[in-house]
């Protein structure tokens, strides 16, 4: 477990102010935050265990308000952005190369907007359309050699079953998953934290 060491000089106040430093129990840095008046503010750093930075997030009054990335042996992983707590606008997921993995779209949290999943070879894997955090539209599944696999049409976040329409194709990758479940697999979240 993380231990706290303030360094500043309001250590004894019982409403945290000025900035903090947490560390590992070993002694390395793990956090730098700040409070103002008992609430986070400003710019939060979190490192890992080999002194690298982790993730970077804004807070504004104790609520995440601004730009988030996250990052993994140094390398940037995601970028996102946050408004009043939610997730707001593009959210961008890197593989470990640098490339986009995928870019989605958010508003209020939820996911808003054409979701795009690229392959390694940074060509397009999927298209999926969201509507107020519900798969709606036509999802386009994509070989690597960006020929149409398949189309199923979504309506309010369930696919319509007389709509799939797999590419003809002599191999197994015509009968790719679709449902609730498997569009969400790839959400950047899952992506993140190996879901």
């Amino acid at each position: 477990m993380e231990t706290i060491e303030k360094e500043t000089p309001e250590a004894s106040s019982t409403v945290p102010s000025g900035p903090l430093v947490i560390h590992y129990p070993e002694g390395q840095k793990a956090q730098e935050v700040a409070f103002v008046a008992g609430k986070i503010e400003g710019e939060v750093v979190h490192y890992d265990r080999q002194g690298q930075v982790a993730a970077r997030l804004t807070f504004r009054q104790g609520v995440l308000e601004g730009p988030m990335t996250v990052f993994a042996h140094g390398k940037r992983l995601a970028a996102m952005t946050y408004h009043e707590g939610e997730l707001e606008g593009k959210a961008t997921v890197y593989d470990a190369a640098g490339g986009t993995q995928m870019i989605s779209t958010y508003r209020r949290g939820s996911p808003d907007g054409v979701q795009q999943l690229f392959y390694p070879n940074g060509k397009m894997q999927r298209v999926t359309p969201y509507r107020d955090g519900k798969i709606e539209g036509e999802v386009i599944d994509y070989h690597e050699d960006e020929s149409v696999r398949q189309r199923t049409l979504w309506r309010a976040g369930v696919p319509v079953p007389s709509a799939v329409e797999p590419a003809a194709s002599s191999d197994s990758e015509a009968s790719a998953m679709i449902g609730p479940e498997a569009a969400r697999k790839r959400s950047w979240i899952d992506i993140l934290f190996g879901g």
